[in-house]
């Protein structure tokens, strides 16, 4: 149910355009889009950065303990917090 929750929460904010301002695939459209999860994040803490000065926490080991036990199925989710934690990381050290 939680991660129910957090689906629909991520999947609002970004119909709404609340996680990037250039982000070329449109869900209607079903555009592909050409960037891998990991850069995706890596794009998003790097636009955190930027506008907001402070980065968001994603509970990573909660997605890691659930995708290990879905059989893998949220990989997407996995990929898209590694990149953001590394970019984050990276930045952080500036």
């Amino acid at each position: 149910m939680l991660l129910s929750k957090l689906h629909n929460m991520i999947k609002q904010k970004y119909n709404k355009g609340l996680y990037s301002n250039n982000y070329s695939y449109t869900y209607k459209s079903n555009v592909p889009n050409e960037l891998s999860d990991f850069n995706m994040g890596q794009r998003n803490a790097y636009y955190d950065y930027k506008n907001k000065k402070h980065f968001k926490l994603y509970p990573k080991l909660l997605i890691n303990f659930l995708n290990l036990i879905s059989n893998h199925r949220l990989n997407e989710i996995k990929e898209y917090i590694d990149g953001y934690n590394y970019e984050s990381k990276r930045l952080k050290s500036k």
